[in-house]
């Protein structure tokens, strides 16, 4: 399930983020996977965070934290 699509900005880059929760049978557990695709003057990134969804609070300002440290170099 998505939990919507947020457009947004990152350092001053247009971004859109989302965000959903599957099932992955081989380890049979929930993911959290967290996505944030960042549009720059030539290029887009994509920012791809997974983690088992029992963990995903944990985890959750630690990819807000990758995401505000974007530079393109």
């Amino acid at each position: 399930m998505i939990r919507g699509i947020l457009e947004t900005n990152v350092n001053g880059n247009k971004a859109s983020e989302y965000s959903l929760v599957y099932y992955d049978s081989t380890y049979k557990k929930d993911f959290y996977c967290h996505v944030v695709w960042i549009e720059t003057s030539s290029n887009i990134y994509v920012l791809n965070f997974e983690v088992k969804n029992e963990n995903a609070e944990k985890y959750k300002s630690i990819f807000n934290d990758i995401k505000n440290s974007f530079k393109e170099l």
